[in-house]
């Protein structure tokens, strides 16, 4: 599948994937509109980290037991890992063999507001009493964080060369093997936004009931929603 595709394409008989191709982004055409519902419900809800005030964060891990801080600290270092990865997968794994114009969008603001994600975590890292950067060096050296998060990567590696073998035009590419793999994808991005997120972001709200990290709370709040 190339990146644009010089012939037309009929985009109203064309499926979500592994169709024709892409060209010009039909966004004049009424078809799926359950899809640019979707798109604008998203779009609607755009906000970012700079909206909330970190201020208090600081004082309250100051002030945590230092086996709370290591919780804390965990599991924002988990959300910035899976998020880092979801962030990608919805632009470099689904939007090569996307042929729908209104999915492409769809997975293009996805992507933006994954990115907005990332950058919100990163914020709170950097709000709190502790050096920021060397924190954020001990993630890919924690096993039990490689654990949690191995199953996803692997399955997002296996379309992503998929995709590559797709693109290349690859002697060995098979597109039934494509196509399992992007299902096998699919469900790890469900598995990963509802399950492996909801976990955490658990922990996070757990704080807040507590009385401690109200601010960054409300920011996983958003995330939670989007």
């Amino acid at each position: 599948m190339s990146l644009f595709k010089m012939q037309h394409i009929d985009f109203t008989k064309e499926p979500l994937f592994f169709g024709t191709g892409r060209n010009i982004a039909r966004l004049d055409l009424s078809i799926e509109e359950w899809i640019t519902k979707a798109t604008d419900r998203l779009q609607g809800k755009l906000w970012f980290p700079s909206d909330f005030d970190l201020s208090q964060a600081s004082v309250d891990y100051a002030t945590m037991r230092d086996e709370l801080k290591a919780l804390y600290l965990k599991n924002l270092e988990f959300q910035q890992e899976v998020d880092s990865l979801a962030t990608r997968s919805v632009v470099e794994m689904f939007l090569p063999i996307t042929t729908n114009p209104q999915m492409e969008r769809f997975w293009v603001l996805h992507g933006f507001t994954e990115s907005i994600h990332s950058l919100a975590y990163a914020d709170i890292v950097k709000a709190l009493p502790i050096n920021a950067e060397k924190e954020f060096d001990t993630i890919m050296v924690n096993d039990n964080i490689q654990r949690r998060a191995r199953m996803i990567i692997e399955v997002f590696e296996e379309l992503y060369q998929q995709n590559a073998m797709m693109i290349a035009g690859h002697p060995g590419y098979n597109i039934e093997k494509h196509k399992e793999s992007f299902v096998l994808a699919l469900y790890g991005l469900n598995i990963l936004e509802n399950i492996l997120f909801d976990t955490s972001f658990n922990t996070s709200f757990a704080f807040a009931k507590n009385g401690m990290m109200d601010g960054p709370a409300k920011i996983i709040a958003k995330i939670n929603a989007d």
